[in-house]
């Protein structure tokens, strides 16, 4: 009986350490990658954020600038670092959420009337492999996401990086106005419109009380 509870006990140990040193050479089901941003519209993307859809993890990046006249868009030179938990191979129902805001008046400080936070939940299109992360920041408040592979996707193509996306692209995401981040924007840009107004006023007087005594000085 002691003989037989040794030998189970020995093939379990055995198996263990089987199972421990196979692990150490198991191929990581998921890498990190850098993020960028391709802006095919002429708003400035003020800031953004991606994140896995359990929370895990996230990266984003700022002040991405509108796209030039005659230019197809802006940005993709630029990565922040990191996207981690992209699955080395790509399957149906890989979900990613982008929250964004977005100016229309990327220019002017006085005119703070295109300033808006968008989100959405948009799926991964097919990959070999992947590199670097982008959102491609689309007209009309929309956006796609997008892998570049070295290898050539299923149906035997590769996706250039910077050519704009087709309208009935099936991988083309709707933003939706972010509520709660919108609302906490619409305070804090009237507070920095009282803010400046007392600014104002404060050196108006400050002008003007110098004015009075110059004009007193004999």
């Amino acid at each position: 009986m002691y003989h037989i509870l040794f030998d189970r006990y020995r093939c379990l140990l055995l198996l263990a350490c089987c199972l421990a040193a196979s692990s150490c050479t198991v191929r990581p089901e998921t890498l990190p990658t850098n993020v960028g941003v391709y802006n095919y519209t002429t708003s400035g993307i003020v800031r953004f954020s991606v994140s896995s859809l359990d929370g895990r993890s996230s990266s984003g990046g700022p002040d991405i600038v509108p796209k030039k006249e005659g230019s197809p868009c802006s940005g993709g030179g630029a990565f922040m670092c990191c996207m981690g938990g992209i699955p080395t191979e790509w399957r149906p129902g890989l979900w990613i959420k982008v929250v964004w805001l977005r100016d229309q008046h990327p220019y002017s400080h006085e005119n703070r009337t295109g300033l808006k936070w968008f989100q959405a939940t948009a799926e991964i299109p097919p990959y070999k492999r992947p590199t670097d992360f982008f959102v491609k920041f689309l007209p009309g408040d929309r956006i796609r996401l997008y892998i570049p592979s070295n290898s050539p996707l299923p149906d035997g193509t590769y996706e250039e990086p910077s050519i704009k996306p087709a309208n009935d692209d099936p991988y083309i995401v709707q933003g939706i106005p972010d509520v709660k981040r919108n609302a906490d924007l619409t305070k804090e840009l009237a507070w920095r419109v009282q803010r400046d107004r007392e600014r104002a006023d404060k050196e108006r007087a400050r002008k003007a009380s110098g004015n009075q005594e110059e004009g007193g000085k004999p």
